[in-house]
């Protein structure tokens, strides 16, 4: 795809600039990306459109100006956050939606993806917040939880889906892995407890486990590995509430 201009901004993160060209979405890496980081998007996302779950397509990796970008299908829709933010009083409904998909995602056995069990691991060491005490229990904590063979996106929470006029749109694929659910569960309960409305993590926890005869403990046992793998990202304003998990003492809930 030949692109002569980008001018129209329809999204921005700490990663890439996303412009809209025709019914394309560029997704414009900042120049601190490396080649190599967005091919390796690019290919995880094609693997997960060959399971056929509701994704925009993409098409190819170019250059533009010196930047890596991806070109995808268009979504026209709006963010799953915008919309509960607009309808709060039907905020169950959405809950049902979200989830139901992500228990679908879930079903999926992802031989062939990148493994879980190892992602956590080289995030923990990877962390300049973490004292190698810490680093050492989480390490043992994980070893003691299945690691399952499960689809799991990574990064699932409101802002990584899109409604449009036909279904529920995922998007933002380049942390998946074949793992355990619990723990994919776990990071967008943690995620909601940090930046949702007030209850609505425990509300989305309290659904879950309802569609899926789990107990509580079953995801919460997970939040020191996930809290602790999260300090990588280096997000400064998390830090205390993170460490906070991070020394949680997960054999209080009595789960192995």
């Amino acid at each position: 795809m030949m692109i002569e201009k980008l001018d129209k901004l329809i999204g921005s993160g700490a990663q890439a600039d996303v412009y809209c060209v025709g019914n394309k979405a560029i997704k414009l890496f900042k120049e601190h990306c490396l080649k190599a980081e967005v091919f390796y998007e690019a290919a995880i996302h094609s693997m997960v459109e060959n399971i056929k779950l509701p994704i925009p397509k993409i098409y190819e990796v170019i250059e533009y100006k010196g930047r890596m970008a991806i070109v995808m299908d268009l979504i026209e829709g709006t963010s799953m956050k915008q919309i509960i933010r607009n309808d709060i009083n039907n905020i169950d409904s959405y809950i049902d939606i979200i989830i139901d998909l992500q228990i679908k995602i879930h079903s999926i056995n992802a031989f062939g993806f990148p493994k879980m069990k190892d992602r956590l691991p080289q995030c923990i060491t990877n962390s300049t917040v973490l004292n190698n005490q810490q680093k050492e229990k989480l390490m043992v904590l994980l070893n003691r939880f299945n690691k399952g063979i499960s689809l799991c996106h990574g990064d699932y929470h409101f802002n990584n889906l899109i409604m449009t006029n036909k279904t529920l749109m995922v998007i933002d694929w380049v942390d998946a892995t074949c793992g355990s659910p619990e723990a994919d569960l776990c990071r967008t309960y943690m995620l909601y407890s940090l930046y949702a409305p007030k209850g609505f993590a425990d509300m989305y926890l309290n659904v879950y486990c309802q569609k899926t005869n789990k107990a509580h403990n079953e995801i919460l046992k997970w939040l020191p590995i996930i809290a602790g793998a999260r300090l990588s990202e280096k997000n400064e304003e998390e830090k205390d509430k993170l460490i906070k998990w991070v020394e949680m003492d997960v054999d209080k809930l009595n789960v192995e």
